[in-house]
């Protein structure tokens, strides 16, 4: 029977078909790792060394995310509140309670000791790559609620990662803004978050 390719072309057709194949199970491995909550990290609750319940002191007690989080309105960044934020209450509200002693050692009342306590740990939930730029101000400066990112954060005991986080999702919320307290219009170009 006379073969119709020739041994060199079947060799490219099978590394050809070879390569296809292999592209095809790593784009399918990279949609599934890229869309998983493993990087997303979306339900990611990590385990603080000070437990620390927003359902109490955001719901229950109705403290404002700014009273911790300070530079949320000025930075780009919210920031962790130092250890006298946290003193600012518990050097009065549960003051002898065993689980807040890593609180109370954390911070010494006198500025001007040399030896200053090393800050708690907290361990970070909530991150933006590092090639997108994100600026916490100028959101909450829109009208941009916090739970529409951190999800319902007032009912949380443990801080979970809620939202994605993802450029899709991002992009779908500069789109179609809703409910900020100004008319906004923001970046949808990549030099908007790509800086």
């Amino acid at each position: 029977m006379p073969t119709i390719f020739t041994p060199r072309a079947d060799w490219w057709l099978r590394g050809i078909g070879g390569a296809l194949i292999a592209g095809l199970v790593l784009a399918l491995g990279a949609l599934y790792y890229y869309a998983s909550p493993k990087f997303t990290r979306v339900g990611y609750a990590p385990a603080q060394p000070v437990p620390f319940s927003h359902s109490i002191h955001a719901g229950r007690l109705g403290l404002d995310c700014r009273y911790c989080h300070v530079h949320v309105e000025d930075s780009p960044h919210a920031t962790v509140p130092p250890t006298q934020t946290c003193n600012n209450c518990h050097t009065l509200v549960r003051n002898t309670d065993p689980i807040l002693s890593q609180v109370r050692e954390g911070w010494d009342p006198d500025p001007r000791k040399a030896d200053a306590k090393a800050p708690i740990p907290w361990k970070r939930v909530h991150r933006v790559p590092d090639f997108a730029y994100f600026n916490h101000a100028a959101h909450v400066k829109a009208g941009v609620d916090c739970t529409s990112c951190h999800g319902p954060i007032a009912q949380m005991d443990v801080v979970r990662h809620a939202e994605p986080l993802t450029m899709g999702w991002c992009l779908d919320c500069h789109r179609h803004p809703v409910s900020t307290e100004q008319k906004v219009n923001p970046p949808q170009s990549c030099q908007g978050c790509h800086r």
